[in-house]
């Protein structure tokens, strides 16, 4: 894992590149699981689980993210980039309310994040057009 956490920067820029084949997210999705399996996590400091949730977002593989981010929770604790991140996989695979509550718990922990009171802005108008309120 520390070879992985060396090169995630690069491995986020480059997966997130439009021209990036499919077969390649293939392999680096399934080496990321394979290096994810292996990992035990020892280091607060190093949150491998958040670093493997950013990679499957610029993937698109928001379903893949939302499970990493959780584990970085539970793994490395609560912070609000986490949160911020976890509520931004939920509103692209359409859970809105879920998406609110995790805008919500990031504000709570830094209520000046511009980009969290903003997507939590949007979810609320989401949310309140499928209840119809």
């Amino acid at each position: 894992s520390d070879v992985f956490y060396k090169f995630r920067q690069f491995l986020i820029d480059k997966l997130g590149h439009p021209y990036t084949s499919e077969k390649i997210q293939q392999d680096v999705r399934r080496d990321i699981i394979e290096i994810y399996s292996l990992y035990y996590p020892l280091s607060k400091s190093k949150d491998v689980a958040f670093e493997v949730g950013r990679l499957f977002m610029s993937m698109k593989d928001y379903k893949a993210a939302q499970r990493y981010f959780i584990d970085s929770i539970r793994d490395c604790g609560e912070h609000h980039v986490t949160h911020y991140n976890l509520g931004l996989c939920y509103n692209y695979i359409g859970d809105f309310a879920s998406a609110l509550k995790s805008f919500d718990r990031s504000l709570g922990m830094k209520p000046e994040y511009r980009e969290a009171r903003e997507w939590r802005n949007r979810m609320v108008n989401k949310v309140g057009h499928k209840t119809g309120r």
